[in-house]
């Protein structure tokens, strides 16, 4: 392979190309790439070019680059594609994407094409479905001239501005080694490698003061020039390697560390000694012991556990012993979970901005009583505390959870894990009083709720008065309160500037400054008005995730943005200057939307259909394409955070337990096979008892419409 400066990482996204695809029979390839010099008159003809630089060295990201520094080395790798459990403890890293794109016609033979090149990167990361946040180190091709680091950082920038707090290390093994030339795309791939191993950033050599042309304001990346602790045990880096014949190349890597003090231990594969080994219930998702189904108790005893109760002939183990209302043929369940001690227990919730601590009231036996008001977004979601100490959590095992999700704690392990109560699926207005009811048994916990009809809704003077922030570049990313409008209950309004001198902004809005309470339009930066209004999002640690609004103007006009929430219904209006109001309303069902997203549509959103009969069920059908395989996720309301999936990469739909909705979920697909043509029916079942059946794709027997 011979495309100039990106060579080698061309070729070894070539051979990745082949080793990943199933239907060929190589699994495994070697790519090798070197460059030595024999001869002084290249370095004759590329001084004259401008090419060189003039101190001998290559000063990438530096003001003072002008040139490279030519190096000499080899480096390769080995590709293999294995299963066995053995291949993955001993792999260095994962191959997990790869892309190749051409300029196409440019301003001349050596220029950059910055859109290209933005187009490779988010290419490579959309073939492993990566979030900016996701990369943890990008390796640039990083020249060290003045035309060629100015226009690749711009690209950077492009794809990562919106990756939020946490900032980009960017580097260029260029400062270490020189450029290689056809030999450079290897030299970033091991030393991308090698700083994902030791979990540290190399340094930038020769860097001393920061490229004034390259467009670094608002982009939260830094140029360490010193060893910096990437403080992480895993991760995933990616590289660039761009020819000057404008062939560009991008890879991206996962690794853990295997080296110094963030050394990820490799897992015991000496089942014997370990005290449990546990597998989640198909219907709590809580743990349990793989062989017996003994619920694991949220502070299991010291000791290995041994198997001692067998349950009734042919009875299923596919569910845990909390859940399991069989009868047993051999012994019974006798570990006991964490008893009742007498603690006080109080609630918190969204109802209150988790700003105050409800005490629970004692009911009969080990039962507490609380209460929860619905807001005015029929929405609501709480977690219980010990004695108003939040590292003593009670909790579900997910977040969004239901009344038949496995209660654990109380612990400090809590990750943002609550119950939702919905008053939307429950068909009650705002303002209706749930009562909570808290079982602490000393086998498991349980918790349930209903509404109270009866009992009237507090006074809006005692009641909790929730507020709504407004967040995006129309508010410079930070989040401003809006004003409650006194003429129109339930509205707050917001006015200012368009401060981006490209003209336009974006918008979206948060309940209580909560991130995970967001107000986002169902597709990006919306601007038709039959884009339906969603939210408030739950369990998204970050506002600029999901979706948002978008206006149109010059810089420095005034725009005026209102937010309306009543009875679980939505509308936002939005003006700028003298122009006409534009108005994007929540759904009339209030209902949020299912898409599917898969490599049958190029992992694009297509709508899942609501069955008529069965509300609760959601159905789509879509051709298996040429390969006879395809791959795909479910995605709640077009947003990426709220994904569901399956435990693992190429999983049946049916056999395995359904995860989600979680901003986790990355390469984890379902896959189906069959003849090409043949159509498959998806069924998203929300009312399964069961979470392997509640996704399935089956050939089908008759088309959508007549279902």
């Amino acid at each position: 392979v011979d495309t100039a400066c990106s060579a080698s990482l061309v070729g070894a996204n070539i051979l990745h190309g082949i080793v990943r695809k199933r239907d060929k029979a190589v699994t495994e390839g070697f790519m090798m790439a070197f460059m030595n010099y024999f001869s002084p008159f290249a370095f004759v003809g590329l001084s004259a070019a401008g090419m060189l630089g003039r101190k001998g060295r290559s000063m990438t990201f530096d003001e003072g680059a002008n040139g490279y520094a030519r190096g000499e080395g080899a480096g390769g790798l080995v590709l293999k594609r294995s299963e066995d459990t053995k291949d993955t403890s001993d792999r260095v890293a994962c191959y997990i994407s790869s892309f190749v794109n051409q300029d196409g016609r440019s301003a001349s033979l050596t220029a950059p094409n910055g859109p290209s090149q933005q187009a490779c990167i988010r290419s490579s990361m959309r073939d492993c479905q990566l979030r900016p946040e996701d990369v943890a180190i990008t390796e640039n091709h990083g020249t060290g001239t003045a035309l060629g680091d100015p226009i690749e950082v711009g690209s950077i920038r492009a794809v990562f501005r919106q990756r939020g707090d946490c900032p980009l290390p960017v580097t260029s093994g260029k400062t270490h080694m020189g450029h290689l030339e056809a030999g450079a795309g290897a030299v970033g791939f091991l030393k991308v490698m090698a700083s994902l191993n030791h979990m540290g950033n190399a340094p930038n050599c020769h860097l001393r003061f920061i490229n004034a042309h390259m467009e670094v304001a608002g982009f939260p990346a830094h140029f360490p020039i010193e060893i910096l602790d990437m403080g992480i045990k895993e991760g995933i880096g990616g590289l660039n390697s761009f020819g000057f014949g404008g062939t560009n190349s991008r890879a991206e890597l996962w690794c853990r560390c295997q080296q110094g003090p963030r050394q990820a231990r490799h897992w015991s594969q000496d089942v014997s000694k370990l005290d449990w080994v546990s597998v989640p219930c198909a219907r709590c998702l809580g743990p349990m012991c793989w062989t017996c189904g003994m619920a694991i108790p949220s502070l299991p005893g010291k000791g290995k556990h041994h198997c001692m109760a067998i349950r009734e002939e042919l009875a299923s183990y596919d569910y845990c012993s909390n859940c399991y209302s069989g009868g047993y043929s051999y012994g019974e369940v006798a570990i006991k979970d964490a008893p009742d001690s007498g603690r006080r227990l109080y609630l918190t919730g969204t109802s209150s901005a988790w700003s105050t601590f409800q005490e629970l009231q004692m009911g009969d036996g080990t039962t507490y009583v609380g209460k929860v008001v619905l807001g005015e977004t029929l929405r609501e979601r709480f977690r219980l505390v010990v004695d108003k100490d939040p590292l003593q959590a009670i909790y579900p095992v997910t977040s969004r959870a239901s009344q038949e999700l496995r209660v654990v704690g109380p612990d400090r392990r809590n990750q943002g894990e609550d119950w939702l109560i919905d008053g939307r699926r429950d068909g009650v207005p705002a303002g209706t009083v749930y009562r909570v009811t808290f079982d602490w048994g000393s086998i498991s916990k349980s918790m349930t709720w209903e509404p109270l009809q009866e009992e009237k809704a507090p006074s809006a003077s005692s009641s909790y008065q929730h507020r709504y922030w407004i967040c995006g570049s129309l508010t410079s990313w930070r989040s401003v309160e809006m004003k409650s409008d006194s003429d129109e209950p339930g509205t707050r309004e917001f006015s200012g500037k368009i401060p981006n001198k490209k003209g336009g902004a974006s918008f979206t809005f948060l309940r209580d400054n909560d991130a995970t309470q967001t107000i986002y339009p169902l597709e990006t930066t919306a601007t038709d008005m039959a884009v339906p209004v969603m939210g408030p999002g739950d369990g998204t640690p970050l506002a600029q995730s999901f979706q948002h609004w978008q206006l149109d103007g010059a810089l420095g006009a005034a725009a005026l943005v209102k937010l309306r929430v009543v009875e679980g219904e939505i509308s936002v209006t939005a003006s700028v200057g003298a122009g006409a109001e534009v108005v994007w309303q929540s759904p009339a069902d209030k209902r949020e939307r299912y898409f599917a997203t898969g490599s049958f549509n190029g992992w694009s959103f297509t709508e899942l259909e609501q069955d008529r009969k069965v509300p609760d069920v959601y159905r789509l059908q879509f051709p298996i394409g040429y390969r006879c395989a395809d791959h795909f996720q479910i995605v709640l309301n077009r947003n990426w955070e709220t994904r569901v999936f399956p435990p693992h990469a190429n999983a049946v739909p049916g056999l395995g337990i359904v995860l989600g909705p979680a901003p986790q979920g990355n390469g984890m697909n379902w896959m189906v096979a069959g003849p090409a043509g043949q159509l498959m029916e998806l069924v998203l079942d929300l009312a399964s008892e069961d979470r392997c059946g509640m996704v399935s794709c089956q050939p089908c027997t008759s088309v959508l419409e007549d279902a």
